[in-house]
């Protein structure tokens, strides 16, 4: 029987989303929905505007013949590529979002292997649009964003279609997304997230995100990852609220202070560059000595309940655009020196677990019900137990299974149970804490086991270390080390490591024998990354 938790305040849930969209799209119709900047100027488009163009879209593809209502979408964030997302899940056909930053070789991979019906894409990808045209026989229809041409239709075109009185009769167990875990279709699965699945995820996630009609919010993730989709897309819609579209990560900063968001969906990797850049602001305007006695001053009087972190570092958050009250942070292991960092600053640091095939959140620490260093306590509609120290999880956000992959769905489900993969404990009060991943863990020879994420994470939170791996190696446990080199201008390699290893003799110190840091390595440069900016083990 699933355990429900009584603390979170009940959502509506609805069917699916066709549902979903056409009342909230209503609901909040005058409000300004998407904020983006195309060629030099800032747009915006209100709520009945996105809903009249994704009726549009909606009718468009009525008109044409599909095998599998597979629709691909490929491009950069953009205010297209969210129409085409929303429209073609309204229109109950299945979306499937391509990661734009793998080669035009392993994007062929998976259109072929999900049996795309259609593609729709930005126009930046013109020319990988020709090459899976050559390659991708099962794709019929090609709809280039923003321009006709080699026989190709125009997405704006299709947005002219007068709308029809479709009403899409969507059972909740439809496929609504299939969505790429990683890499190439040879290492990666395509996960098969349900109408239910995302409901049931969206009605969670808008429990633990405080979010109001007047909130913006500032999309920066990849828009092929379900975090980024359920809780940075597709929640906020429910409340009225403005998402903001990043172009990319190079225009970050200009966004911030352009928008000024109040709330935005992060990795650990954007907390830390994030921080590094409040960290530069500080020492830029030379006040290294004011900023520490500050953090030091508001961490005493917030334990008699005295906030003054606004007051004291209002002008420095202004590097995150001066309104940014809430960071909701998923993806990866996030040391508790970083959460400290922010919370002391006055910003609100929701942490929440998730995985893809989980829709994805599975539990969220809130202000309410938090416990530090915890990924929460479990979501509404969603069970966990541990099996041997792998987290097993089952309710209503679980996917449906991996398209075309039997074999592998029915090796990680038992009796409803999704297999995780992740490591972790359930510890007082029901909060539940990730230790690491189970394929990474690191089994020395005297029975320890040692999960290098955790280890990891105490590194990162060193400001003379950007980024490092943890393994073993011979029964001794290496981390291997690209410094902040910002941080040693003017030093050689032996100094540098020389400060390193005090550091890490610091921590060590405070570890079990079996768990310290025996050798390190010091690289040139920065680790090789996925696409998702994790580094490749």
């Amino acid at each position: 029987m699933e355990k429900r938790n009584f603390f979170y305040t009940e959502r509506k849930q609805f069917k699916n989303i066709h549902e979903y969209l056409n009342t909230c799209l209503s609901n909040h119709a005058d409000n300004i929905l998407f904020k983006f900047n195309k060629n030099g100027t800032s747009y915006g488009k209100r709520y009945k505007e996105v809903f009249d163009d994704i009726l549009s879209l909606e009718a468009a593809l009525s008109e044409w013949h599909f095998e599998k209502k597979h629709i691909a979408i490929l491009g950069k964030t953009s205010y297209e590529w969210m129409v085409s997302y929303l429209g073609v899940m309204n229109a109950g056909y299945v979306a499937i979002p391509i990661d734009k930053l793998l080669p035009v070789e392993a994007i062929i991979e998976q259109l072929q292997f999900v049996d795309a019906d259609c593609l729709l894409f930005d126009n930046d990808y013109h020319d990988v649009a020709l090459k899976i045209k050559e390659f991708v026989g099962s794709i019929k229809y090609f709809v280039n964003f923003n321009e006709k041409s080699d026989n190709m239709h125009c997405l704006y075109d299709m947005l002219k279609t007068p709308h029809k009185d479709i009403k899409s009769e969507i059972s909740p167990d439809t496929a609504a997304e299939i969505v790429f875990s990683s890499g190439t279709t040879s290492n990666s699965k395509a996960i098969v997230l349900t109408h239910e699945n995302l409901a049931s995820n969206i009605a969670y996630c808008s429990q633990v995100i405080d979010v109001s009609v007047t909130d913006i919010l500032l999309s920066i993730l990849p828009n092929n990852h379900t975090y980024e989709l359920t809780a940075g897309i597709l929640t906020p819609i429910y409340f009225g609220a403005t998402i903001c579209l990043n172009d990319s990560l190079k225009m970050m900063k200009r966004n911030l202070k352009t928008y000024k968001p109040t709330i935005m969906i992060v990795v650990p990797a954007v907390l830390e560059m994030l921080r590094k850049e409040i960290l530069k602001a500080v020492a830029n305007q030379n006040k290294n000595e004011k900023f520490s006695s500050a953090m030091k001053i508001t961490k005493i009087l917030k334990k008699v309940h005295i906030n003054v972190s606004r007051k004291l570092f209002g002008e420095i958050l202004e590097v995150l655009g001066g309104n940014i009250r809430t960071f909701v942070c998923g993806g990866a292991f996030l040391p508790v020196e970083i959460i400290d960092f922010y919370t002391t600053m006055g910003i609100k640091l929701i942490q929440g677990y998730g995985i893809t095939e989980c829709s994805p959140l599975v539990s969220a620490n809130t202000d309410r019900n938090g416990e530090r260093g915890s990924v929460g306590k479990i979501g509404g509609g969603c069970s966990v137990k541990i099996v041997d120290n792998e987290i097993w999880v089952k309710g209503k956000n679980v996917m449906k299974g991996y398209y075309k992959n039997p074999e592998v769905t029915e090796a990680c489900m038992e009796n409803g149970w999704f297999k995780t993969g992740d490591l972790g404990y359930i510890g007082k009060n029901g909060y539940l804490y990730i230790t690491g991943r189970k394929k990474n863990l690191l089994v020395l020879s005297n029975g320890e086991n040692v999960s290098p994420e955790e280890l990891e994470g105490k590194l990162l939170a060193l400001d003379c270390i950007n980024e490092v791996i943890v393994f073993g190696e011979d029964d001794v446990i290496k981390a291997e080390i690209y410094p902040n080199y910002d941080l040693f201008e003017g030093r050689d390699i032996e100094e540098i490591e020389a400060v390193i290893s005090k550091e890490i003799k610091e921590i060590n110190s405070l570890l079990p024998m079996f768990k310290q840091i025996q050798k390190i390595k010091l690289r040139a440069n920065e680790f090789e990354k996925t696409t998702t900016n994790k580094i490749k083990r």
